[in-house]
């Protein structure tokens, strides 16, 4: 992999807003890909993949005692070299043109998050809550060709898993060096 990354953070209003961002691109050779019906990892050698992008975040005490954290990040993963193989003796590697310059799989292009949290020590000392909403577009499970490899004619299917929206809660409690948490994610 090859990462370049440019980024900043700052504080503003004596540090009690920050702000952080950054643009980048990832470049990955012999990209790991993991079967979304066993869990196996498999290794696509030959497959390239980009993903450029961008973050920025804020994050600050609105309220006493109430801290928000905002999050967004932009990806526009691609696949940028595919070889596809046949199983004949010797071996035949072809340029896949039906996954190169198609989306990462499993790499939403938007994801966005927002989270609070609350300290509670004027009711509890050690006692805090908070939750959050994480959101991400649609992104791209699987393609599969149809024709045999190295030959493929074309797409059979294209799997896309929906956008997605997660809520997120968690109450703790500090007690001197020990923190006991209860997380609620769906």
């Amino acid at each position: 992999s090859e990462t370049f990354d440019l980024g900043a953070k700052f504080g503003l209003f004596d540090n009690a807003l920050g702000l952080s961002g950054s643009v980048f691109q990832v470049s990955k050779s012999n990209a790991a890909q993991v079967d979304p019906t066993t869990g196996d990892v498999t290794l696509q050698s030959g497959q390239r993949q980009r993903v450029r992008g961008f973050e920025a975040s804020a994050s600050g005490e609105v309220l006493p005692h109430l801290n928000l954290t905002a999050a967004y990040t932009y990806l526009d993963a691609i696949v940028t070299r595919d070889l596809t193989c046949g199983a004949a003796t010797p071996v035949v590697c072809k340029l896949n043109p039906y996954t190169t310059g198609k989306p990462v799989y499993f790499v939403p292009r938007n994801a966005a998050s927002v989270w609070a949290d609350y300290n509670a020590r004027d009711l509890l000392p050690g006692l805090s809550f908070g939750g959050g909403v994480v959101y991400q577009s649609r992104l791209v499970n699987s393609f599969q060709t149809s024709g045999t490899a190295p030959d493929p004619t074309g797409y059979s299917r294209i799997a896309v898993i929906p956008e997605t929206v997660e809520l997120d809660a968690v109450a703790a409690y500090q007690l001197n060096n020990l923190r006991f948490q209860l997380n609620v994610n769906n």
